[in-house]
């Protein structure tokens, strides 16, 4: 199902990077070499060191996601899909000024047998649905130096998938975006952590030609999502 792969590809570039990561302290080790350049660096008022966001970016996270995803059909139907699931994301890209950082980002969400409600009322009676959102898009993220708290907008396009025993159903792509706020952490001159709160929609609407109705898919969801980067 197509959560599933998606959850082993983001567990693998997750696991890739942290084989960078390894490889990139082992050099630093063999040369002696550990700080960055000195246009990398800006010294502040009390004469501590602090490094810029400069270069080349990728970001690899994982978290928690919860809210809902709702659909309704022909303008009286309701879905309602809510529960607690993983959040994962992908985003590369590079700084166009100091701490300026424009990516190309993939964000996805899913949550395994959501508990539903139809017209409001918990339907205990539907065998377990997975849904998964898939997101799309440019992106920008800014580094407030010295503090390093950061904020980032990702506007574009999304889907739904919803998969179970007896569907297996992904919708048209319509507009969607996420807005994170966090605080990023240094643990080289490269690599860096950071965990930040985020909030996610995606909708879509269409025209069923067979029924002859319109539907509608939206999100609302909340995020906690650590991060490895690497710039």
């Amino acid at each position: 199902m197509i959560n599933k792969r998606l959850i082993v590809w983001c567990l693998a570039v997750q696991l890739i990077t942290v084989e960078m990561m390894a490889q990139d302290n082992s050099s630093k080790k063999d040369t002696g070499l550990y700080h960055r350049e000195q246009t990398d660096t800006v010294k502040s008022s009390s004469a501590n060191v602090y490094h810029l966001h400069l270069g080349f970016y990728i970001e690899g996270g994982a978290g928690a996601v919860f809210g809902t995803v709702t659909y309704t059909g022909g303008g009286y139907y309701h879905e309602q899909y809510g529960g607690t699931g993983l959040a994962f994301e992908l985003r590369l890209g590079g700084a166009v000024k100091k701490n300026l950082v424009v990516t190309a980002a993939i964000l996805v969400k899913t949550v395994s047998s959501a508990p539903l409600k139809v017209n409001g009322k918990p339907d205990e009676n539907t065998p377990g649905i997975s849904v998964t959102e898939m997101s799309y898009g440019p992106g920008i993220t800014y580094y407030s130096t010295p503090s390093d708290i950061f904020g980032s907008a990702t506007l574009g396009v999304g889907t739904f998938n919803f998969s179970g025993e007896k569907q297996d159903f992904t919708t048209h792509m319509g507009f969607s975006g996420q807005f994170k706020v966090g605080k990023h952490w240094w643990l080289s001159d490269q690599w860096g952590i950071s965990l930040g709160a985020a909030y996610g929609f995606t909708s879509v609407h269409y025209t069923n030609v067979k029924y002859i109705e319109t539907e509608d898919f939206s999100s609302n969801r909340f995020a906690i999502i650590a991060s490895l980067t690497y710039h």
